[in-house]
């Protein structure tokens, strides 16, 4: 089992490789919503002119959270039938 923060680490990495236009200076991880379900880690991201500055307008929408396995490390992007299917929160993660 790996700790949160390796898969917080992990995500990150995605999210930079992943060509979304992943910049750390205006993205951030959600910290306060991410959690366990199932032994993964749910890490969800947005901009930080939303996250930080309330700016409604760089809400960015249809970007599913980053799906961390804590047993291997391995992570990909939620499946919108999984975002669905989730008992977590959804809005603006």
């Amino acid at each position: 089992m790996i700790p949160l923060d390796e898969a917080l680490d992990a995500a990150t990495t995605l999210l930079a490789q992943s060509g979304e236009g992943w910049d750390p200076e205006t993205m951030r991880i959600v910290h306060e919503r991410v959690r366990i379900e199932d032994g993964h880690a749910v890490v969800p991201y947005n901009s930080r002119a939303f996250l930080d500055e309330g700016r409604k307008g760089a809400w960015l929408l249809g970007n599913p959270p980053v799906l961390v396995d804590l047993a291997t490390g391995a992570c990909r992007f939620m499946t919108i039938d999984e975002v669905l299917a989730s008992p977590g929160p959804h809005g603006g993660t």
